[in-house]
């Protein structure tokens, strides 16, 4: 069984990650191109990591084209992978050190997307459950019955109180990508005609399960954007590499996202293993440059 593509994805980035812009322009080659530096080996694969995606979905067409649901979801996913590819290089001090008084820390920031993705997941679900089982239970879900929908999710992860600022990065980021997995499988599995049925929350008003389901990956980029502006107040800055790497992560999701809920053989898997041997390769061939 081949390695994840994530994997060695994650392996490959790894050295890249404290490059100053000057060390971009060292040699490195592939095929022709040998003038763009070290930097190429970075937009290599992603240009590598897209086609995959762009060949899984015409694989996929002819029989099991991606519904509207699981192509929400692959929005969702990449957002997370973006998410991802932002906290790279973050000191385990600064994931909890806020950059001004009043101010969230990115681990703060952190736990209010637990929050609010969790709670998401119940409002949809109760809404779906609504209409599935067709028990005449109110629209618009009681103060009660949505805290205790709620409470069970943040129990089944983990996921402390409101304000909690406990857990190292590694482990609040596990624990988001154990939430962004049951999400994305769970509600990529919603059927078209289930996407218009109606969803009432705080807004007071009915909204369909479609807009519930854009939420997760709108609220995901609003606070991707507002830990970016926090690493930049902590002092980081933003390099060649930083964007080059999120740049591959979100290759990454297109990859992956073209892939939601099939199973991929024939020549699409055949080409995903030797993409996962080629990235593999590269990665192992660019840590023995960077320490040589």
């Amino acid at each position: 069984m081949p390695a994840e593509l994530s994997t060695v994805v994650e392996a490959l980035v790894a050295p890249f990650i404290a490059l100053p812009d000057s060390a971009m322009n060292r040699p490195w080659t592939f095929e022709e191109y040998d003038e763009e530096g070290l930097r190429f080996a970075l937009l290599q694969t992603g240009l590598e990591l897209r086609e995959l995606a762009v060949l899984t979905l015409e694989a996929r067409s002819a029989t099991h084209p991606p519904t509207t649901a699981q192509r929400i979801m692959a929005q969702y996913h990449a957002a997370g992978r973006d998410l991802t590819a932002t906290l790279i290089g973050l000191s385990a001090a600064d994931f909890k050190r806020a950059p001004a008084p009043e101010a969230w820390s990115i681990r703060q920031t952190f736990q209010h997307m637990l929050w609010a993705a969790l709670s998401f997941l119940a409002v949809t679900r109760y809404a779906l459950e609504r209409q599935r089982s067709t028990d005449q239970r109110p629209i618009d879900p009681p103060d009660d019955v949505l805290d205790l929908l709620i409470e069970a999710l943040n129990t089944q992860f983990g996921v402390g109180a409101y304000d909690d600022d406990s857990g190292s990065l590694a482990e609040v980021l596990a624990r988001f990508d154990a939430i962004q997995a049951l999400i994305s499988t769970e509600l990529g599995a919603v059927a078209d005609r289930e996407l218009e049925w109606p969803s009432v929350w705080w807004e007071g008003h009915e909204k369909p399960i479609r807009f519930r389901l854009l939420r997760f990956e709108a609220h995901l980029r609003q606070h991707t954007v507002q830990i970016e502006k926090t690493r930049q107040q902590l002092g980081y800055s933003i390099t060649e590499a930083h964007w080059l790497i999120r740049q591959v992560y979100n290759a990454l999701a297109e990859a992956e996202g073209a892939a939601f809920g099939v199973q991929i053989g024939g020549e699409v898997w055949q080409m995903r293993s030797a993409l996962i041997e080629t990235i593999r390769q590269r990665a192992a061939q660019v840590t023995a440059l960077l320490n040589g």
